[in-house]
């Protein structure tokens, strides 16, 4: 019989299902591996792709069975008892905790099915920052697609990890960190791998690399891994060639005075059109206003250009998108650079979010 502390369980199956897939085709994604052996308690789940492993030690006993990782999951997550027994009766899990439960196990024609955890990976080993891979995630946040599933463009669904920095894009905004986790050849690596290995509590982690597979390492959760196949399609030329597209001007504005105005004047954004503001750039100050000009607030701009030359310049700017680049950035006040009618960009040093602007149906024609 296997003792583990209910508390303790919870939070190790709280990581774990991040770690589950959504196929309703594979069985593998819709498992829980649950592995007790030298004094190590592991909850192993899978999407196919990447295999996760959430640890914890001074466990005994031996156990080595898969169940349904929703029915246990959701189980863990409503007990209160201070302790949780584990054990196997006739083809089922037995739990033991506010009462008795019982979850079959997962069996086939050659009995009781238990998912193999990956080998570790033989390869070029770098010890990471957590601090580090959690910067790219957080502040990457508005370039991420909504859309989790895996599509024929993956590298909506994932990290370019360069040599000196980490881009990330959903076709709209683009991300530039200066953060590289990548010591040597550039990698995809997808967007869940990354927030997987930010559930560890370790302040490092080992990263693992052998040609396309990797493996990150901590003491309560090993991420293993392979790298998207498509890396060398991924546009990254493309993205480096908008980083450096000439803006005819630039200013700098305070976040928060930006996030709460355009959070007022989204109130005033009619349902057909699209989370638009127009953004009307002056000398020393923006008017921003919703496309019937019905309402407007003026916000003090910095600029860094000579006066005399300056040009008014007006663009259509998706309002969530631009409050959400604001939002992930770690300063108070950002470099804008505008003047370009295809994007503009948002600029604090570490962190760059490129980000189109809309055009007009006559514009596009």
């Amino acid at each position: 019989m296997i003792k583990i502390k209910t508390s303790k369980l919870k939070e190790m199956m709280n990581k774990s299902i991040k770690g589950a897939g959504s196929s309703t085709v594979v069985v593998l994604t819709s498992m829980l591996g649950i592995k007790v052996d030298n004094n190590r308690f592991r909850l192993i789940t899978s999407d196919v792709n990447t295999t996760t492993s959430v640890i914890t030690n001074d466990v005994e006993g031996d156990l080595d069975v898969s169940v349904n990782v929703d029915i246990f999951s959701k189980l863990v997550g409503k007990l209160t008892s201070d302790e949780t027994k584990l054990s196997v009766e006739d083809n089922t899990l037995v739990v033991k905790a506010n009462g008795t439960y019982k979850i079959p196990l997962i069996v086939d024609e050659n009995g009781i099915v238990s998912i193999d955890e990956p080998n570790d990976i033989q390869g070029e080993e770098s010890e990471i920052p957590l601090s580090d891979i959690k910067s790219i995630r957080n502040f990457s946040k508005i370039s991420l697609s909504e859309n989790s599933d895996y599509s024929s463009e993956d590298y909506l669904f994932s990290y370019y990890c360069g040599l000196e920095d980490t881009t990330i894009t959903n076709g709209f905004v683009a991300t530039f960190n200066k953060k590289s986790i990548i010591k040597d050849n550039p990698m995809l690596i997808p967007t869940k791998v990354i927030d997987l290995i930010c559930l560890s509590s370790d302040d490092k982690v080992k990263l693992i690399k052998s040609n396309n597979s990797l493996q990150f390492v901590s003491s309560d959760i090993i991420i293993t891994s392979k790298g998207l196949h498509n890396s060398n399609e991924y546009p990254i030329t493309n993205l480096k060639s908008v980083l450096d597209t000439e803006f005819k001007y630039s200013g700098k504005i305070d976040c928060d005075d930006y996030i709460s105005t355009i959070d007022r004047l989204r109130l005033f954004i009619d349902p057909y059109d699209d989370d638009e503001l127009v953004f009307d750039f002056y000398c020393n100050f923006v008017k921003i206003t919703n496309k019937n000009n019905s309402s407007y607030e003026e916000l003090k701009l910095q600029t860094n250009e000579d006066t005399e030359n300056y040009l008014e310049f007006s663009c259509k700017v998706n309002a969530t998108e631009f409050i959400k680049a604001l939002s992930s950035v770690p300063a108070s006040e950002v470099d804008i650079y505008y003047g370009n009618d295809s994007v503009i960009k948002i600029d604090c040093g570490s962190i760059v979010h490129i980000i189109s602007l809309s055009q007009d149906d006559e514009e596009e024609e």
